[in-house]
């Protein structure tokens, strides 16, 4: 609990609760923006709690443009963990990350690139997601956590822990209840990694609908601690009867 205080009062001295603002900025701010948000996280930590998802996302937007290609066409991807088939992503949307802007921490607190892309698309009455880490990050980090957050009619957050580079039991919330912990492959909801990590997840889960909008982000982590998010803008919206015409 001393500990915990400690943390508290360092995050409550910290620069950014009394300097930080619109009208302010240092040529550190991806700094400040990350140490701030880690002590809050070490918290949680040393109450032997997780740390909420929204610590992954900067108080700062970044500066960098991300490259946006939306989604044109229906997929039906192998949830395998591997490139199976160059075309199976074909008709995703993709989602690459600047590479001066995207992490939290690298050679320096902030340099880095682990996430490289975040394909996104829909199935019949399924959403498709899948991220393409860094061969250096998984070479060198064999024990991570992703995490995905949904914001739609039925909000839903997923953590898949992988440790010694196996994905592990799936953890999965239906607004603030935690549902029984699943394997990766369930009728549902399906979760693979070996060289990519790749997720199918049926809409009944998360209230998807034609009508409505689903925006999600997808966060790494490593020992309890924020990585990486994607969108680095902060949430990604998908409209299911706007992607659908034409199709």
């Amino acid at each position: 609990m001393g500990l915990a205080r400690d943390e508290l009062e360092i995050a409550e001295g910290s620069d950014w609760c009394w300097w930080y603002g619109p009208e302010h900025s240092s040529d550190q701010d991806e700094e400040f923006d990350y140490l701030y948000r880690k002590h809050v996280s070490n918290i949680y930590r040393l109450l032997d709690a997780s740390p909420p998802d929204e610590l992954a996302v900067a108080l700062k937007r970044p500066k960098g443009r991300a490259l946006i290609v939306p989604p044109t066409a229906r997929i039906d991807p192998r949830i395998d963990g591997r490139v199976t088939n160059y075309f199976e992503w074909m008709g995703a949307g993709v989602y690459t990350p600047d590479v001066k802007y995207g992490s939290m921490h690298g050679g320096s607190l902030t340099r880095g690139q682990f996430i490289e892309a975040l394909y996104y698309g829909y199935g019949e009455q399924r959403l498709y997601l899948r991220l393409d880490l860094s061969e250096a990050f998984v070479k060198e980090r064999r024990d991570f956590e992703i995490r995905l957050s949904l914001n739609s009619a039925t909000p839903a957050r997923l953590h898949a822990p992988v440790a010694q580079g196996k994905l592990g039991p799936i953890e999965f919330w239906r607004g603030a209840e935690r549902q029984p912990t699943v394997l990766p492959r369930a009728e549902k909801l399906e979760v693979a990694f070996e060289r990519i990590f790749e997720l199918r997840l049926d809409h009944d889960l998360f209230g998807g609908s034609p009508e409505r909008e689903v925006r999600f982000q997808v966060s790494l982590w490593v020992q309890q601690l924020p990585l990486q998010v994607i969108p680095q803008e902060g949430w990604l919206s998908l409209q299911l009867a706007k992607e659908l015409q034409g199709w």
